[in-house]
């Protein structure tokens, strides 16, 4: 028994020798190590046992190497297990402690032993194994999960111990960390598990793993970031972490570091804070910003649906509210842009309004209202009250860069008093003009007038009714008054059209037609082109009574009215102008109106004659009728200023006949008196003339003759039964007198012929006359 353990000693001094005999260098410090003393069966142990006994044989830690002749296998060196099952966790404060890494499987280590190579292995290059251990030469397994690598470089070098004069001297070195294993979940784009590298210069971060899930969403509420980190024999650690912080002033202390198997839960926020949105979506935290995302459009936009767009278009720009308007073609003039919904989906807990005011950001450049979309975001724009929408705020709506595009034409329906009333496509500005002082690019009220021929003489346009269809809403009904426009100068009535709307213009009634009006309407710019032709009638006390097809002007007639206008006078003077008998008092026009009744209009020219109203000269409109009535009584004192009115002829032609000095046809003046005429044919024939009387034959408009005796009185004025008023077409017969007939009978004496041919050729004229018109005579 002596001789082997004398034996024993030999063998453990010659391998604590060997080095030294074959490298000097490394002999002469091993040399310096003191030599370990044999161990006495039942001793006490001279050196700490390990931290990780071997679990088989109470054996020395540091066993002797085998003998030859018998095979002892390596005893593992092992950290104690970790107990089985985690207590609760318990919440920390923050910041948390950062601690120093442990080490687990997969990690790179290195192991280099002074002088003694060989004792590490390979290069002295190790990796944990899944079990958590590596195998090293003499000391055989060694678990290093959990274990940090000063506390592996404390366990290697007891371990090495027996071995080594020096064991200080070995040194452990992390090479590389194994990949972690993280879970992510709450308020990012792609929760789940994450594996991810890491290098001694460059640990994961929180940063970092929610970057690699897609970014935090903007319902994230990144100040109440939860990590949850496991510990061996203790509960697990539970960490609220800041990183508002790091985004704001780059305070990259919440940023900490990850350790394998830690948990990340992102709440989601309870209230919402524009500003910090912003920032939020345009953080590196918020993901790749090219990814496509799906978000949802309805109410108000011209083509409502779910679309797939990117965070960042190709200008740079982000997606906003306001670029999701614009890519559902823009919100039409109905929208509410101030009561504008956001409805967020957050990935726990209920859906979120955010009410959103674009009406902030028009106005008052608040870019803040508009927002930063996300996944899922639901965007809602509402239908505007018709009264909240003043002109200056639609001016300002249309001309937004979320509008809908004016560009694109418009289909309208336009109905009542209008020349052609019907659906009509517009193009912008009404078909591309801006007549109207519409804005360039908007189709307003006026310009659909003018597409449908203009408004009639019948129009009421202080109670125009524009029927609005919103995408989202009841039917609206949008009352517009263009008298306000003409009269007052006020633009706001010329409203902002859109698609579909629809434009009732009512027919005025008869006790709020006024012709004075009526002037100024047909000379809008929305009125019925005047340039026209119009077929209208002329009956009654006219000279040539009938149906008409007059242009601009009246046919280019000269006298009263307004100049390119058809007015009653310039329609009246186209059917000959009025006779003596005419009632120029109650002249009446009957004008077709198109809601299928007659509209009768009383006009006054004897005030157009006295004052110079014009507002009795009313302007004409396709198939009107003038009613000229024969007048009960006549005052001879006004025919002068009738007859140089311009609806009187500007002459008549009487045919005076008999003993005057100059018969024949004669042109006279409108009105002129029957003493005028005789006058005017150079008087009577004195030595022949019956001078007391003569005989007016007179055509009447209902196609009889009359033929009446007048007596001539130079000496008075204008008067019915001595001295009445001519009309076109009068015949005057002066007879001869008593001597004269009787002279004509018995001729000269001896001259036979003369006597006869005078009767003869009496009744020959007379019986001319009756077969120029046709009829019998009555008196």
């Amino acid at each position: 028994m002596r001789i082997a353990r004398i034996a024993l000693s030999a063998w453990i001094a010659l391998i604590v020798s060997l080095p030294a005999m074959l490298y000097p260098q490394r002999g002469a410090i091993a040399q310096q190590m003191p030599s370990p003393k044999p161990t006495e069966p039942n001793a006490a142990q001279t050196n700490p046992a390990p931290t990780n006994p071997a679990p088989t044989n109470p054996a020395p830690t540091n066993p002797a190497p085998p003998n030859p002749t018998q095979t002892n296998p390596p005893r593992t060196v092992s950290s104690p297990p970790p107990p089985q099952g985690f207590p609760p966790a318990a919440r920390v404060s923050p910041p948390p402690v950062e601690t120093a890494y442990t080490l687990g499987p997969g990690d790179a280590i290195q192991v280099d032993i002074f002088n003694v190579p060989e004792y590490s292995g390979s290069n002295g290059q190790y990796e944990v194994l899944v079990d958590g251990t590596i195998n090293m030469a003499l000391i055989g397994t060694v678990r290093v999960e959990g274990l940090t690598i000063s506390q592996l470089t404390g366990l290697l070098q007891q371990a090495y111990r027996p071995y080594l004069q020096r064991p200080e001297l070995l040194t452990v070195k992390l090479l590389a960390k194994r990949p972690l294993q993280i879970g992510i979940a709450g308020e990012v784009r792609r929760p789940g598990s994450y594996t991810m590298g890491g290098t001694e210069s460059g640990p994961a971060t929180i940063a970092q793993v929610i970057q690699l899930a897609g970014g935090i969403t903007q319902s994230a509420d990144i100040r109440q970031i939860q990590l949850r980190r496991r510990q061996l024999g203790r509960p697990d650690q539970l960490t609220t972490l800041d990183l508002a912080g790091l985004i704001q002033l780059g305070d990259l202390s919440q940023d900490i570091s990850l350790r394998d198997g830690d948990t990340i839960f992102i709440p989601t926020a309870t209230t919402f804070n524009p500003f910090e949105a912003s920032q939020l979506a345009s953080a590196t935290l918020s993901g790749e910003a090219t990814a496509p995302i799906n978000i949802v459009v309805v109410g108000e936009v011209s083509r409502p649906g779910s679309y797939t767009v990117t965070r960042v278009d190709g200008t740079g720009g982000t997606l906003t509210i306001s670029r999701a308007l614009q890519t559902a073609g823009g919100v039409s003039l109905s929208a509410d842009i101030g009561s504008i919904q956001l409805i967020r989906r957050p990935r726990a807990g209920a859906p979120q309004s955010i009410s959103v005011n674009l009406w902030e950001m028009v106005e008052r450049g608040d870019l803040l209202q508009d927002l930063i979309l996300q996944e899922g975001d639901t965007i809602v724009v509402p239908t505007a009250a018709p009264e909240t929408m003043t002109e200056a705020r639609l001016v300002k709506l249309a001309t937004s860069n979320f509008a809908a595009d004016t560009s694109q034409p418009l289909k309208i329906a336009i109905v009542g008093e209008v020349t052609r009333p019907g659906t009509y496509t517009v193009g912008a500005g009404g078909g591309g003009g801006d007549a109207g002082g519409g804005l360039i690019g908007l189709t307003r009220l006026t310009l659909a007038l003018q597409t449908a021929g203009g408004v009639t003489q019948s129009a009421d346009i202080g109670n125009i009714q524009v029927i609005r269809r919103p995408r989202a809403g009841a039917e609206q009904t949008v009352s517009v008054n263009l008298w306000d426009m003409v009269e007052r100068g006020n633009l706001t009535q010329d409203i902002i059209l859109q698609q579909g709307d629809t434009i009732v213009v009512p027919t005025v009634s008869a006790e709020n037609f006024d012709p004075a009006r009526s002037i100024q309407l047909a000379t809008t710019n929305f009125a019925a082109d005047t340039s026209q032709s119009l077929n209208i009638a002329v009956v009654g006390e006219v000279n040539r009574p009938g149906t008409y097809t007059v242009g601009a002007g009246g046919g280019g007639g000269t006298g009263g009215g307004i100049i390119g206008l058809t007015t009653v006078t310039r329609a009246i003077q186209t059917a000959g102008g009025i006779t003596p008998l005419a009632d120029i008092r109650q002249i009446e026009v009957r004008r077709q109106r198109k809601d299928g009744t007659q509209q009768l209009i009383a006009l006054d020219l004897w005030q157009l004659l006295e004052t110079g109203a014009l507002t009795n000269d009313i302007i004409l409109q396709q198939g009107d009728t003038i009613v000229v009535p024969t007048a009960t009584s006549i005052d001879l004192a006004e025919a002068p200023q009738v007859a140089l009115a311009s609806f009187s002829p500007g002459a008549i032609r009487v045919n005076i006949v008999g003993e005057v000095l100059s018969p024949g046809t004669l042109e006279l003046p409108p009105n002129t008196s029957l003493n005028q005429a005789l006058l005017a044919a150079g008087g009577f024939n004195n030595s022949r003339a019956r001078k007391d009387d003569v005989e007016l034959i007179r055509l009447n408009p209902n196609g009889t003759v009359s033929q009446e005796v007048v007596p001539v009185d130079f000496s008075q004025g204008l008067d019915e039964q001595t001295n009445p008023t001519l009309r076109n077409g009068d015949v005057i017969v002066v007879g001869r007198s008593g001597l004269a007939k009787t002279r004509d009978t018995l001729g000269e004496i001896g001259g036979t012929i003369g006597a006869v041919t005078n009767p003869v050729l009496s009744v020959f004229g007379f019986l001319n006359f009756f077969q120029m018109f046709g009829g019998s005579s009555s008196n």
